[in-house]
């Protein structure tokens, strides 16, 4: 990674264009060196936390650099976008109530470049406290989605809690899994310690497996999974793709809300953290995923001492 894609240093061609007037920030994938590897199909096949981080991160960004910022997930089709919804294209709206919610004929957009946003994990309880305070706290939900998320932390208040995310579907040709045993292990370890056992997963025998193990003290929220080795989201045939997105924000939540936790390396258990800086958690990795978690960190807090000469 050379010195101007630091996230840190900002080059002065760039730093121009966001001092012109008019500037706004325009967080949205479907860019040159994209995550989603298909920039020019118009058609983005991630995941919701792969795009939430890119958007907190975004936030972050335009809070640094101080101008305003927009999240624009309707310059193509996303997993997450509803045409039901009253004609609104953009997903991150059906969710949060943002301060732009949309491009004025005056405002002058500035597009996101990937490593200003792209969503990289840095597992650091600073990092986490810094993204809660300058950008998790502020966020605004529509009100739909505030009663649900409500009602969601009443149902975790004066129980110990022990969550755990175990993400398998698509999600082992991504990251070399840990297996389903260790996960097992590490719950048995805990379980006569705890009031509840909460589990977030993408699929459905998995729940069955933790309910007739764990029986009583299991709790899971009410939400699709999938039934084979498919993704849910990259299941076309569910149609209510709002609620999708919404399934996927209440489970993060959910986990956030636990008053410890057994964790993967996925976005979903990453964000979860931003929701809740102070979440006692062990992650599951093998060492490939350690080493590369570890190799991040570092460039991360060498980067943030002005340091790094790579």
């Amino acid at each position: 990674m050379g010195r101007a894609e630091k996230r840190n240093i900002i080059p002065s061609k760039r730093m121009s264009e966001f001092k012109e007037g008019g500037a706004v920030y325009v967080v949205r994938c479907m860019i040159n060196k994209c995550p989603c590897g298909k920039p020019h199909l118009n058609n983005c096949g991630r995941g919701f936390f792969s795009l939430f981080i890119q958007a907190i991160y975004g936030i972050r960004f335009a809070d640094w650099i101080q101008i305003p910022y927009n999240i624009n997930f309707s310059n193509g089709r996303y997993l997450y976008s509803d045409f039901r919804s009253d004609g609104n294209e953009n997903f991150w709206n059906y969710y949060f109530d943002q301060p732009l919610k949309a491009l004025r004929e005056y405002d002058r957009p500035v597009i996101n470049l990937y490593n200003e946003v792209h969503p990289l994990r840095i597992w650091s309880r600073t990092f986490f406290n810094d993204i809660y305070q300058s950008v998790i706290q502020k966020l605004k939900y529509q009100p739909e989605v505030k009663a649900i998320l409500d009602d969601t932390k009443k149902r975790f208040e004066g129980y110990h809690v022990l969550g755990v995310h175990f993400r398998g579907t698509d999600h082992p040709g991504e990251i070399p899994p840990v297996g389903l045993e260790k996960y097992l292990a590490e719950v048995d370890k805990r379980i006569k310690h705890v009031d509840r056992l909460f589990l977030a997963t993408d699929e459905q025998y998995i729940v069955d497996l933790f309910s007739d193990k764990y029986g009583d003290k299991l709790i899971v929220n009410e939400v699709v999974r999938s039934l084979n080795s498919e993704a849910v989201h990259a299941n076309l045939q569910i149609s209510d793709r709002y609620q999708l997105g919404l399934d996927a924000l209440v489970d993060c939540y959910s986990l956030s809300l636990c008053t410890s936790a057994i964790l993967t390396h996925s976005n979903l258990s990453y964000a979860a953290m931003f929701f809740n800086p102070g979440l006692k958690y062990k992650l599951m990795e093998r060492w490939q995923p350690k080493v590369k978690r570890f190799k991040t960190l570092i460039l991360y807090y060498l980067d943030k001492w002005g340091i790094r000469k790579w």
